[in-house]
C-alpha cells in the first residue's frame, strides 16, 4: 500500500509534540512531506528537528511538493485563513480545533472544501481517546439502556466537551436548547504553566446545560485554571458521568443492577504491552457477558493514549480518501460542537438565557 503523503501548516507544539510523532511511527502509512509555517525561523527549526523539508511560502512548498492532505495545526485565530488559503491547492483537509472562531468563518470553510471537492475532517481527538471508546461501545451494547442524562466535569473546555456529551448521548440526536453561566472568582496568585512568569489572580468558571430533542440532557464544568494550574491539580482526576435507564457509568467505573435490584459493579480492565519504552494499550475488557472489548488498531506501534486518538483522525481521513467513505466526525458535527459552546458563552453574557441551537 503506498503512503499517504502529507503537509503539515504550522511549525508550533501541535505538530511538533502531536502530529510529527504519530506521523513518523506511522512511517508505512504516511510520509510526512514538509512543514510550513509562516515565521522561516519556526519552520526551518522543525525541518532540522524532524529532519523534513520546510517552507515559509505555500505556493514555493507546493511547486516543489505533492501531498494528497494537509493537516491544519495553527493556533485558533489562524486557522481560519490557514485553511482557506490550503484549500486553494486542491489538497484533502485535516483541521485542528475549534473548527473556526465563528460559524460564519467556520461555513466559509465548508463552502470552499466544496468547490475544490476535498475532503474536511475536524481532528477532536477527545471523544476519540480510547478510555471514551470503551464507554461508547458499552452504551452502543446497551449495558446501561437509554443513556438519559450525562456530565462532563473539568475534562475539556467547550467544543471538547460537547463532542464527548454527543458521543453518549448519540451525534445523531440534535441540541435543541443550550443554557450557560459563567463568574470570576479569585485565588490565590500563582504561575499557571511551567515556563510562565506571569502569575494569574483570578479564574472564570464555566457551565453549561444541553437539552437534545428527545428531551434529554448534557451537563458541562470547566475553568480557566483547568489547564496546567497546580492550583487545580485534581484535573487529572476529571471525569464524565452517564446515567441510564440501567445504569451509570462514573470516569471508568460502570454500575448496573441486577435481577434483585443490587448494585453490580462492572470492572473495565487496561491491557498493556511495551514497545520501545512507551506503555501502549493494547485493549479495554469490560468484564460484562459476554465481555466487551475495545482493541486498540495501533497496539503494535509504540503510541501513547493520547497519540492513538490523533491516529485516528489520521487514518479516518485516509480510509475517506483511498476508498471515498464517509468521514467518522466531519465538517457538520464540528459546527454543532463549536455552536454549542458558543452559545454556552452567548447564554452566560446575557444573564443565562437559553439559546436555541438551529
Amino acid at each position: 500500500m503506498d503512503q499517504i503523503k502529507v503537509v503539515i501548516i504550522g511549525a508550533g507544539k501541535r505538530a511538533s509534540e502531536g502530529y510529527i510523532p504519530t506521523i513518523q511511527t506511522l512511517s508505512d502509512r504516511f510520509h510526512l512531506a514538509a512543514i510550513h509555517d509562516i515565521d522561516p525561523d519556526r519552520a526551518a527549526a522543525a525541518g532540522a528537528q524532524f529532519d523534513i523539508p520546510s517552507y515559509s511560502n505555500l505556493e514555493e512548498m507546493f511547486s516543489n511538493v505533492t501531498a494528497d492532505f494537509a493537516i491544519i495545526a495553527v493556533p485558533a485565530l489562524e486557522i481560519h485563513q490557514a485553511t482557506m488559503d490550503t484549500a486553494e491547492f486542491d489538497l484533502h483537509l485535516l483541521v485542528e480545533t475549534p473548527i473556526s472562531i465563528d460559524l460564519a468563518s467556520a461555513d466559509q470553510i465548508a463552502r470552499i472544501a466544496k468547490i475544490h471537492n476535498v475532503k474536511l475532517e475536524i481532528a477532536e481527538t477527545y471523544y476519540r481517546r480510547p478510555h471514551e471508546r470503551i464507554k461508547q461501545l458499552m452504551i452502543q451494547e446497551d449495558v446501561f439502556g437509554k443513556i438519559n442524562l450525562a456530565y462532563c466535569r473539568f475534562v475539556g473546555k467547550g467544543y471538547h466537551a460537547a463532542s464527548i456529551l454527543r458521543s453518549y448521548i448519540g451525534f445523531d440526536i440534535p441540541p435543541v436548547h443550550v443554557w450557560g453561566h459563567q463568574q470570576d472568582f479569585q485565588v490565590q496568585p500563582h504561575t499557571q504553566f511551567p515556563n510562565a512568569t506571569d502569575k494569574t489572580d483570578t479564574e472564570c468558571w464555566q457551565h453549561g446545560v444541553i437539552e437534545f430533542r428527545d428531551g434529554r440532557r448534557a451537563v458541562y464544568d470547566f475553568t480557566t485554571l483547568s489547564y496546567g494550574s497546580p492550583l487545580r491539580w485534581h484535573r487529572s482526576k476529571a471525569t464524565t458521568e452517564i446515567y441510564g435507564e440501567k445504569g451509570m457509568c462514573v470516569g471508568l467505573e460502570p454500575m448496573i443492577l441486577n435481577g434483585d435490584s443490587k448494585t453490580h459493579p462492572i470492572v473495565i480492565r487496561r491491557q498493556e504491552t511495551v514497545i520501545a519504552d512507551v506503555n501502549v494499550l493494547e485493549a479495554y475488557v469490560a468484564e460484562t457477558k459476554p465481555k466487551i472489548v475495545w482493541e486498540n488498531p495501533f497496539r503494535e506501534y509504540p503510541l501513547t493514549d493520547s497519540q492513538v486518538a490523533l491516529a485516528l483522525c489520521l487514518t479516518n481521513l485516509e480510509n475517506a480518501i483511498r476508498n471515498d467513505t464517509d468521514l467518522e466526525y466531519g465538517f457538520l458535527n464540528a459546527r454543532t460542537d463549536r455552536e454549542i459552546d458558543l452559545a454556552i458563552g452567548a447564554s452566560a453574557d446575557n444573564n443565562g438565557i437559553g439559546i436555541e441551537i438551529l
